[in-house]
């Protein structure tokens, strides 16, 4: 086999839910590195409750 200096990564990945409601996905790469990505729909609930607060 050839080398082509390119490296083999690994990675876990584990939904985050939360009362039912998908937040994301958090993944755990070889050599330590985690990555939280938030799922579209929930940021989008997230961003319109910021813009309706009460005055």
């Amino acid at each position: 086999m050839e080398d082509t200096g390119q490296l083999v990564e690994s990675a876990e990945a584990l939904q985050l839910t939360l009362h039912g409601q998908k937040i994301g996905i958090l993944t755990h790469y070889t050599g330590g590195k985690n990555i939280l990505t938030f799922d579209p729909e929930y940021r989008a609930l997230r961003e319109q409750s910021q813009l309706s607060v009460p005055v």
